[in-house]
């Protein structure tokens, strides 16, 4: 289903309603909090380019060797190109998304690459080189590379979060998680993190935003809010309740998932008729082939953490999505195509208690 979502204010403005899709049974809306893994985000307007995050020029941010590039994003296909991050597309390095397809640029003007076409709702991008080949990825799948070899070009620019200093279009969605690495972080890493937040120093690490503002987790290259752009949370619920693609267990946490075949057919899972307080199956092919166990568990007397647990008998892809519609958190799980699935036993899923 969808629901209206509220912006907090900030600033001098004061923010409307968004619509975004989420899939957690029948909410009755109450007041907001925080999310995870991404918390708040920042939400950016098509018809707003003044409003964006600024950070100072470092040659932290601008590294010449290697680079990653990646964060969550949920953006409309615009037509024209909007900048997502970027430190001068002219002279230096740039990401955005260009009629719905993820742009780069990483030594000025002459250096664009485009690859990677998104679809609706939240995704992981990434832009990687490391010296020899430049990469895009979306939710931890390369969807293009090019042989490139060179250092990478430098200027004293200011980095920004939804706007660039040569391109001031702002994307028309959310932007969350920016993280500058001056490593080329390979599928695995990218994969290892992809719904992890990381507040600690990691080798390569430059910065993290988080987006609960302009300041970057690690301390050193934290930046300002320019204008009066929306921070915005997943909204919280009474309860949540079982639909036929939608388990909701222990009352407060739904659980959906999609999933996609190494020949491009994809759908949705259907939750099994029978399914239990805190534990359910999902079919994807037929209703008596059952693909996936998920579960989960009140680890709050243990950890003070709601625990999600699932196991999959399939190779296919998947993304596995539990909400806790009463405290506003998300995580997202992937399998990825000819990977035969893994258990999740995430112990460390939801920090929602009580």
């Amino acid at each position: 289903m969808r629901e209206a979502l509220n912006f907090v204010k900030f600033g001098s403005r004061s923010l409307g309603f968004i619509a975004l899709a989420i899939t957690v049974g029948a909410l009755v809306l109450a007041p907001q909090a925080q999310a995870q893994p991404w918390g708040a985000w920042i939400l950016t307007d098509l018809g707003t380019p003044g409003d964006y995050i600024e950070i100072p020029h470092s040659t932290d941010l601008n590294p010449t060797e290697q680079i990653t590039v990646e964060g969550w994003i949920d953006v409309s296909a615009a037509s024209g190109c909007q900048s997502l991050v970027g430190k001068g597309w002219t002279d230096a390095w740039w990401v955005g998304i260009c009629s719905g397809t993820i742009r780069s640029y990483l030594r000025g003007s002459s250096s664009v690459r485009d690859a990677g076409v998104l679809s609706g709702g939240w995704h992981h991008i990434a832009v990687t080189y490391n010296g020899i080949k430049r990469r895009h990825y979306i939710d931890g799948e390369e969807v293009g590379s090019w042989a490139e070899e060179g250092p990478l070009t430098t200027n004293t620019d200011a980095m920004r979060i939804g706007s660039d200093v040569d391109w001031s279009p702002t994307p028309d969605g959310a932007i969350d998680q920016i993280r500058i690495w001056s490593v080329a972080r390979n599928v695995l890493q990218l994969r290892e993190t992809i719904n992890q937040q990381i507040s600690d120093p990691m080798p390569g690490l430059e910065a993290v935003y988080e987006m609960n503002g302009a300041t970057d987790e690690l301390g050193g290259h934290s930046g300002s809010v320019v204008g009066s752009p929306g921070f915005l949370t997943f909204p919280v619920a009474i309860g949540c309740e079982t639909t036929d693609t939608s388990l909701c267990l222990d009352g407060r946490l739904a659980a959906s998932v999609t999933w996609r075949t190494n020949s491009g057919t994809e759908g949705v899972g259907h939750v099994v008729p029978g399914f239990a307080a805190n534990s359910g199956n999902f079919w994807f092919f037929n209703p008596v082939n059952w693909e996936m166990l998920v579960k989960t568990v009140n680890g709050c007397t243990n950890n003070n953490h709601r625990w999600v647990f699932s196991a999959a008998t399939t190779n296919v892809q998947y993304r596995l999505t539990v909400t806790d519609v009463v405290a506003g958190a998300q995580r997202i799980y992937f399998n990825y195509l000819g990977i035969s699935a893994p258990a999740v036993t995430d112990t460390q899923s939801l920090a929602t208690c009580p």
